[in-house]
């Protein structure tokens, strides 16, 4: 019998030193997995930032290009058509278009044979 009370303390604390160990390592395990999402979440960071340093790169060469382009084709342009160009953004904007001006006196008298023709029909 003391033998049997002897096995169950014995096996009663191995099931204690396992219970601690399988805690320890569900603790590790939850750390680990904690510390995994953080590494994932900073390297998905990390290529995002990247993408967004690589489109404006892309668009600040597609700039320079564009800018490269418009420089080149200036300096093909012929003189002439260069000086009438510059000529005509200096120039300014044509005038407003002048309007028909009817004076008062003949409008006050156009209006009043038109009311009264319209009278006149009723």
């Amino acid at each position: 019998m003391a033998r049997s009370v002897m096995t169950g303390r014995l096996g009663a604390a191995a099931i204690a030193v396992i219970a601690a160990l399988a805690t320890t390592a569900r603790a590790q395990d939850f750390d680990t997995m904690v510390r995994t999402q953080e590494l994932e979440a900073q390297l998905t960071a990390a290529r995002q930032h990247e993408i967004a340093l690589r489109n404006e790169l892309m668009a600040l060469e597609s700039r320079m290009q564009a800018d490269n382009s418009i420089r080149l084709l200036e300096s093909e342009r012929s003189p002439a058509i260069s000086a009438l160009l510059r000529d005509r953004e200096l120039a300014p904007a044509d005038p407003a278009p002048s309007y028909a001006a009817i004076p008062d006196k003949r409008l006050k008298d156009s209006n009043a044979r038109v009311r009264a023709a319209a009278r006149d029909t009723r």
